[in-house]
């Protein structure tokens, strides 16, 4: 598995050459399964290379709020959720599950949430 750098350029390399008009051709002429599969594929190494960065980086994975945030972010991103935000604005698939994984993180990481576990323990 290559590093996050590699992957990442890979992106934009994929984004600029999107912008060719004879490749975008040549991609539309495969047929909806294949392309489907080619999705899932990328889907899938990207999601794999997000583990690996969890492991490198030693995230403790025995914790809870770990695991929940990161089985609600692989979640959103593969049923390809969508939240409409206004007119024209609305987050899908990854952008939702980055920005959800984000506070999710953020208030479940805080005192925030030992205040409220001990709120409910007092119950």
């Amino acid at each position: 598995m290559g590093s996050v750098w590699v992957t990442g350029g890979a992106a934009l390399i994929a984004i600029g050459v999107s912008f060719l008009a004879p490749v975008t051709q040549i991609i539309t002429m495969f047929p909806k399964p294949i392309m489907g599969g080619v999705g899932i594929f990328l889907f899938g190494l990207i999601a794999t290379n997000g583990i690996k960065v969890l492991f490198d980086n030693q995230v403790n994975l025995n914790d809870m709020k770990n695991i929940f945030v990161i089985g609600i972010v692989l979640i959103l991103a593969i049923v390809q959720a969508v939240m409409n935000i206004a007119d024209g604005l609305r987050l899908t698939g990854m952008s939702l599950s980055s920005i959800v994984g984000i506070i999710l993180n953020l208030l479940l990481h805080s005192n925030l949430w030992i205040k409220l576990k001990i709120l409910l323990n007092k119950e």
